[in-house]
């Protein structure tokens, strides 16, 4: 990895004399769909049963967290081509709201029910690429990208039935899941696990008073090594509890031979290299210019990332330009984020570019806030002599 950065740099030196430009983009961002700043703030004591139930009312039938953060180094050419160093890290949940009502009230409070624990699904990854760009039509570009994968895990869970009988005298589940991951530990954060490679597709039009830009990214895999384990469970499991004839005789044993017989419906885990596809990020956006006093432009965009979104991103924005600057604000909803208001503030001198954004901007309203992010992108444009 930190051999990448010291090429990259190198290669750049050599055409900073053309009329080029650097670039840095890099955002951070924890959301979450069900609790808000305040719930979150006043669950640190001890939960009782009304707090619980407070807790379980915000929940929807299926709740997310997400994490993501990126890094981006990029260089572009006069003529087209490019070349980036980027770093992404994202991780996210999935749960129901009967996987949630039984981690806080435990099974006695549910026996007749059949409950379906599922969808529950995790994932966490980090990679980086080396992403060489090139433009090979007026209003399309292409990238291709070299990936070394960093960390991975990925529980996909299928079927998960759980029952409890009215008397609480036996327990059914039917569980169907996969596991995949590598080491998580952070002795070595940029340490090589995997190996891929990916490209993305763009297009972009810009006229006097409209534009659009679409993209499909990420599309491509990362093969982990050896080391990365695999576990696959499908199993339907009936349990009687603990029958103890003689209460003086129950020793560990006993215990031994019901955890045993409950590990025999469980395959072992295997390590072996595993292929995984990278989720495919798909953007479109659209900017129209319009005559009123306060905004010169309104825009709509969407974003899905296949696989992790349960429905699109969208947003809708509106803008404000004032001598060299640019303001916008609008609202998005959809992804794996609750809806909110987002803004943007963009600056431009001659050969310098600022830009400060967020997707969570009800900082003032601790009851719609939910989640935290910020975006930071700075570009250094690069004139011929002369100019």
């Amino acid at each position: 990895m930190k051999r990448l950065i010291f090429l990259l740099l190198l290669g750049l030196q050599s055409v900073f004399a053309q009329e080029s430009s650097f670039s840095y983009q890099g955002q951070i961002g924890l959301f979450n769909t069900a609790f808000n700043s305040k719930t979150i703030l006043n669950s640190s004591g001890f939960w009782d049963a009304s707090h619980k139930l407070h807790l379980l009312e915000q929940l929807e039938y299926e709740n997310h967290l997400f994490f993501q953060q990126e890094d981006a180094l990029k260089y572009i050419n006069k003529k087209g081509w490019s070349i980036a160093l980027k770093n992404k890290h994202l991780a996210y949940s999935s749960y129901n709201k009967n996987l949630a009502q039984l981690a806080l009230y435990g099974n006695a409070t549910l026996t007749g029910e059949n409950l379906s624990l599922a969808p529950f699904n995790t994932s966490y990854y980090r990679y980086s690429e080396l992403a060489f760009g090139f433009r090979f039509h007026e209003d399309f570009h292409l990238t291709t990208s070299v990936i070394l994968g960093h960390q991975f895990a990925n529980i996909q869970t299928n079927t998960a039935n759980f029952y409890t009988a009215e008397n609480g005298s036996y327990i059914d589940y039917d569980l169907s899941l996969e596991v995949h991951y590598t080491d998580t530990t952070f002795a070595d954060i940029f340490d090589n696990r995997g190996l891929g490679a990916a490209f993305g597709l763009y297009y972009e039009q810009e006229k006097e008073d409209f534009l659009i830009r679409l993209s499909a990214n990420d599309i491509g895999f990362i093969r982990w090594d050896d080391d990365c384990t695999n576990l696959y469970i499908d199993t339907t499991y009936h349990f009687d509890g603990i029958t103890v004839n003689d209460l003086l005789n129950f020793n560990q044993e006993i215990l031994d031979n019901e955890i045993d017989a409950l590990e025999g419906q469980i395959n072992s885990p295997v390590q072996e290299s595993y292929t995984w596809k990278i989720p495919i990020l798909l953007r479109g956006y659209y900017e129209q210019k319009i005559q009123n006093n306060h905004f010169n432009s309104v825009s709509f965009g969407a974003e899905h990332r296949l696989g992790i979104y349960p429905t699109p991103l969208l947003y809708a924005n509106l803008h404000h330009e004032r001598e060299k600057c640019l303001l916008s604000f609008g609202y998005h909803f959809g992804g794996l984020e609750r809806a909110g208001i987002q803004l943007s503030y963009f600056v431009q001198c001659k050969q310098t570019e600022f830009r400060l954004y967020t997707r969570q901007a009800n900082l003032f309203l601790p009851e719609e806030i939910y989640g935290l992010h910020i975006g930071i992108g700075i570009k250094k444009v690069f004139l011929q002599k002369g100019n």
